[in-house]
């Protein structure tokens, strides 16, 4: 696994400490990365929904900001909270 973490370091200019961890999850948990990604997904699907309906007035920060003041909850109740 290091030398797979070095090769990813080469070329992908990353941290290395980042990308051993990262590795480590995916190799401790089979569902790791298919769960980041569909969270990625969705806080994109959120993203791109706030900033449909704020149109012009859409600031990324103050939607980071609104989205991390609602702690860990699913993005479910996020949608509701923003009101999209």
């Amino acid at each position: 696994m290091r030398a797979s973490c070095e090769v990813v370091v080469i070329l992908c200019f990353a941290l290395s400490a980042t990308i051993c961890a990262a590795m480590r999850r995916a190799c401790l948990s089979s569902t790791q990365l298919s769960t980041y990604y569909v969270g990625n997904m969705e806080v994109n699907d959120l993203r791109r929904n706030y900033k449909e309906k704020r149109g012009a007035q859409f600031d990324l920060k103050e939607f980071h900001d609104k989205l991390l003041s609602f702690g860990s909850i699913a993005p479910k109740y996020i949608k509701i909270l923003l009101y999209i």
